[in-house]
């Protein structure tokens, strides 16, 4: 999907089941109204499961649902996929939840049509096998580009918003254009931040926790930077800058990538530890081409903050 990796590791596999329309696709829309994706959901007897997603540019994510897997949240496996008992290709998939994994095929037209004729598609590693039947969903393609079709160029009219707090930061450092996104089809434990937005090219995001008296700042960036590196599905680098000390508080700067074949993508992310061992963490997100404007917002806000932290209370 076109959401970025670190933000929502695609939100179609995270939805309600409850709001999945099984059989027929239904479109996602994000909460600046603009469409995001369709998706499309099958159960089986045996409780496993089947989920189809597919973006405007007609790439396609596949989720798996298998009972007692065991996977490990957020790791990657190398599996192999084949159709009615022949080659397998190799693939990488990554797990969501212990019984679900997600396979990104892109706009794989050997596997569309696949899955349009093909009696059995099958997932396999570590010498065991899955087989899911595709007899009644060789119409699930067709769905998902009707749906693809008749709702890329429309607007839902929905929209969220941001606490004014975090808006008049957001402002006073210079960030223009800022529509709010919804993370209510995602569960409140697996959202990768309390609020999220989106600016031009840039996908911000905003935490702000409470954390252990023990914990310092460097500890609680080393754990923050290892749960990005575990979601990157390559090449992982992250630079932190040297403390800045204000009245009661703590703050630090840094800059992830993940280095892909696909797409390589940058997040800026600024760090303050309160007095009171509150934790907040902005972070905006975006193509590595667009760097600079990353880097711009997040300086900013920490001269922002910084004022802020100074001003006599």
């Amino acid at each position: 999907m076109h959401i970025l990796p670190f933000m929502a590791l695609c939100m179609a596999f995270l939805l309600p089941i409850e709001a999945m329309a099984a059989e027929t696709a239904i479109p996602v829309f994000g909460a600046d109204g603009k469409f995001d994706f369709c998706a499309i959901e099958h159960d089986y007897p045996d409780k496993t499961g089947l989920t189809f997603a597919m973006n405007s540019a007609n790439e396609i994510n596949l989720g798996a649902t298998i009972p007692n897997a065991g996977f490990i949240k957020n790791s990657n496996y190398n599996l192999k996929l084949g159709f009615d008992g022949a080659d397998r290709k190799k693939i990488k998939a990554l797990a969501l939840r212990e019984n679900t994994i997600l396979l990104r095929m892109g706009a794989d037209k050997s596997f569309v049509q696949k899955i349009e004729t093909a009696k059995d598609l099958e997932i396999g590693g570590g010498g065991k096998t899955m087989s899911f039947s595709l007899a009644s969903l060789h119409t699930a393609i067709n769905s998902l580009n009707d749906c693809v079709k008749n709702n890329k160029d429309k607007i839902n009219p929905e929209t969220t918003s941001l606490p004014e707090s975090i808006k008049d930061l957001l402002t006073s450092a210079g960030l223009k254009d800022i529509v709010p996104l919804s993370m209510s089809g995602i569960p409140e434990d697996e959202r990768p931040a309390d609020f999220a937005w989106r600016s031009g090219e840039l996908l911000g995001g905003y935490r702000d926790i409470d954390v252990p008296a023990d914990k310092d700042l460097t500890t609680l960036i080393g754990i923050h930077i290892n749960g990005l590196k575990q979601k990157c599905h390559g090449s992982f680098k992250a630079d932190v800058e040297k403390e800045i000390k204000a009245s009661g508080m703590t703050m630090r700067t840094a800059l992830a990538s993940c280095k892909t074949e696909k797409q390589p993508i940058v997040v800026s992310i600024l760090y303050y530890l309160s007095s009171s061992h509150r934790l907040t963490i902005i972070s905006h997100e975006t193509a590595s081409n667009n760097k600079k404007e990353a880097l711009a917002i997040r300086d900013s806000l920490l001269t922002t903050v910084n004022k802020s932290a100074e001003k006599p209370k």
